[in-house]
This record gives C-alpha cells, sequence and structure tokens, in this order.
C-alpha cells in the first residue's frame, strides 16, 4: 500500500460525510475549524482533509474524536458570511485512512496562541465492490 507524507489541513465535520466524486455545499463556523480552512487556501492550493467526527455534539474535538478514514477534498468555491461563518463548495476526491493527526498552534491577531489539526501519512483506502447474490433457479 502506498502511503502519502503530504501534510494537508484537517477540516472537522459534524453529521455530514464527504465521498469521493461527490461535491458538498458546508458551512464552516468553528474557530479550529475556520483556520485549518484558511491554512488550507493560503498554503495547500485548496486541499484539505475532512474527517467526521465520531460524536456530532462534542464542541472542541481531541485526536480520539475522530474517525480514521476521511476524504482528501478540494474547496471550489467559498464566501464569508455575515455571521462570521464560512460557506464553500468542496468536491470530494479520495477517500484516505488516517495514520497520523497533530495539533499546530498559531498566533492569531496578536492574541494567544490558537490551535488547528493536520494530518499527513495518508494511506489511500479502496472500497472492494459486494458480489451479487445469485438468483434462485
Amino acid at each position: 500500500m502506498k502511503t502519502t507524507d503530504k501534510r494537508l489541513p484537517l477540516i472537522s465535520l459534524r453529521e455530514v460525510v464527504i465521498f469521493p466524486n461527490s461535491i458538498l455545499p458546508l458551512m464552516i463556523a468553528r474557530a479550529f475549524s475556520k483556520k485549518a480552512f484558511y491554512e488550507s487556501i493560503e498554503n495547500y492550493d485548496s486541499f484539505a482533509v475532512f474527517v467526521t467526527q465520531k460524536r456530532g455534539y462534542v464542541e472542541i474535538p481531541q485526536k480520539k474524536d475522530f474517525y480514521n478514514i476521511g476524504t482528501i477534498g478540494k474547496i471550489l468555491q467559498y464566501f464569508e458570511g455575515h455571521d462570521n461563518t464560512v460557506r464553500c463548495i468542496v468536491e470530494g476526491l479520495e477517500r484516505v485512512k488516517i495514520h497520523t493527526i497533530e495539533k499546530n498552534w498559531t498566533q492569531i491577531k496578536n492574541s494567544s496562541k490558537f490551535c488547528f489539526f493536520s494530518v499527513h501519512s495518508l494511506y489511500p483506502v479502496r472500497i472492494a465492490k459486494k458480489k451479487e447474490p445469485l438468483e434462485e433457479l
């Protein structure tokens, strides 16, 4: 199995899954997800890993709160809403298994340090097709 050791920002999703070859509108409101979003736009050619949280009610997730399967996606369009959210259109590209999640710290507007997640050591995941049952005679 080929591994990719490229780092990408992790954008946390609640109660939604992005699949490969799908296009989905998203609203990003939490501060750490917005930081990962802007990191993706500015430094990663609009690519990020989108991962669903195990429990959607967790407001500030830790590493253990994410599933280990996510989707690499490309942000196609976005705009910033007046309600301090980011609305975007994302295209799912490839399903990946996440080996390592790291916390990254950054300084925001001369305030305290702020954390967002990134991932590296991604493994492509291939889904086997289910065999069709034989028809009864």
